[in-house]
């Protein structure tokens, strides 16, 4: 058989006459070398070339093993672990803890620890446990740490029970990312539920259209009430906008999709006027605003498209009412000018004739009296005077009415005039200006012409 031994360390104690006591021990290490230099003698387990080969074998399977191990043997349960199990005692217990009784090492949870000893002498069976919580102390404070760990019954030369060898794994860390994951997979998930009750309580139409064909795979209320009145949405989930919306073709929708898709630039809609059919067939015209946003995997890959929709066919035929109102009353303004030019116009003539007709009077009056003036011819006067005066008081009344104007209630007609007859009326208020001059004049004109 092959010699496992290996030469003493330079710490070994080694008696007088030269034989080396840990001549079995087969490993090295830090643990290895405590082994060797440790007073066992001090301890109940005594000398360790006497020590039963029990013991020798649990000892030399736990330094040779890469997993956390100890072995507790005798009466007081002494204490020996391997290199692995350094970290699990941590700096309040290790190197304090190596070749002490067990209860000295974790008093804080022996009573368990014991128990579990305590069973494995009573049944000669090892006892198993996984992911057990130990609240222990071994960093200054209190801790909660899990392990997973079999402790195995080790018997003496003569077959009885004399000690236990255990392997345990200390899986803190993965209980604690696998609690975290949990919480994270559950604040995740409420997140995910709260998205979606805002999304679907959203006042706007949304929806999610996925991969280059964009198929929906999301309808909010308001997206399905807007552009599937009448129809459920499952009737349209995981089929493309160009299976839904045929009627589009040639509106310029699908290629606004395939831009947003192949660029990623998003594109934003104002006021753009579409027509959906809908559930009884009949296309309806409506205005919306949308945009066009690409979506992105957590790689960065554009795969698919958010789509944002809302209707402002209202605010467009409000604004188009608006600028229809703009637009007459900017008309009525100008019909305004132009009607108080003719006024202007038409108020003057009467004046100037009633204002001509009276500087006749006074003028004949002041070189010849009353005898300048004929009854003939004051009555000439007076009759056009009044003439003039109910002309001027018809405009006043008709043609001064402002609230008439704004109203609309004034309207003006074209109509057929006797020129002739016109004509003749503006000879016959002229005529004392003429006479005053010493001129005369002679008309011929037609009889019934109009114009």
């Amino acid at each position: 058989m092959k010699n496992l031994s290996i030469p003493p360390s330079a710490d070994a104690v080694i008696p007088e006459g030269g034989i080396d006591p840990f001549g079995w021990l087969v490993r090295k290490g830090e643990m290895a070398q405590r082994m060797r230099t440790f007073d066992w003698a001090s301890t109940e387990l005594g000398a360790p070339a006497s020590w039963p080969a029990g013991l020798k074998a649990s000892v030399n399977l736990c330094l040779a093993s890469g997993y956390p191990m100890y072995v507790w043997w005798g009466p007081s349960l002494i204490n020996i672990y391997n290199d692995a199990y350094v970290p699990i005692a941590g700096p309040l217990k290790h190197p304090r803890c190596f070749g002490r009784p067990a209860e000295e090492t974790w008093p804080e949870i022996w009573p368990v620890l014991e128990g579990f000893v305590d069973e494995v002498r009573r049944t000669g069976q090892s006892v198993w446990r996984e992911e057990l919580l130990m609240p222990v102390q071994r960093n200054g404070h209190r801790e909660d740490a899990y392990f997973t760990f079999s402790f195995n019954p080790v018997p003496g030369d003569d077959g009885s029970f004399q000690g236990v060898a255990c392997i345990c794994h200390e899986v803190t860390s993965r209980i604690l990312a696998e609690r975290n994951l949990k919480v994270a997979h559950f604040e995740t998930e409420l997140a995910r539920k709260e998205l979606h009750s805002f999304l679907m309580q959203a006042p706007i139409g949304i929806a999610i259209l996925s991969g280059s064909q964009h198929e929906y795979t999301f309808l909010n209320p308001r997206f399905v009430s807007l552009l599937f009145a009448g129809r459920p949405a499952e009737e349209f989930l995981h089929r493309t906008v160009r299976e839904v919306f045929p009627e589009m073709k040639g509106q310029g929708f699908f290629e606004i999709l395939d831009d947003v898709y192949r660029t990623g630039r998003p594109f934003i809609g104002a006021k753009v006027a579409a027509s959906i059919k809908q559930a009884d067939g009949v296309e309806r015209s409506m205005y919306i605003n949308f945009t066009y946003q690409a979506r992105r995997d957590t790689h960065g890959r554009i795969d698919g498209i958010l789509a944002v929709i809302y209707e402002v066919t209202d605010q467009v035929n409000e604004q188009k009412e608006f600028e229809l109102l703009a637009s007459n009353l900017r008309s009525a303004l100008v019909a305004r000018d132009e009607f108080l030019g003719v006024a202007s116009h038409e108020l003057n003539t009467p004046l100037t004739s009633l204002k001509l007709q009276m500087q006749i009077a006074k003028r004949l009056y002041d070189r010849q009296g009353r005898d300048g003036l004929s009854e003939e011819r004051l009555h000439k006067l007076i009759n056009g005077t009044l003439f003039q005066l109910d002309r001027l008081g018809h405009l006043v009344g008709d043609m001064l009415d402002v609230s008439r104007i704004n109203s609309g209630k004034l309207s003006m007609n074209l109509v057929y005039s006797d020129i002739s007859a016109l004509v003749a009326e503006t000879l016959e208020r002229l005529h004392g200006q003429i006479d005053a001059g010493g001129g005369g004049l002679h008309l011929s004109l037609a009889p019934g012409l109009h114009t």
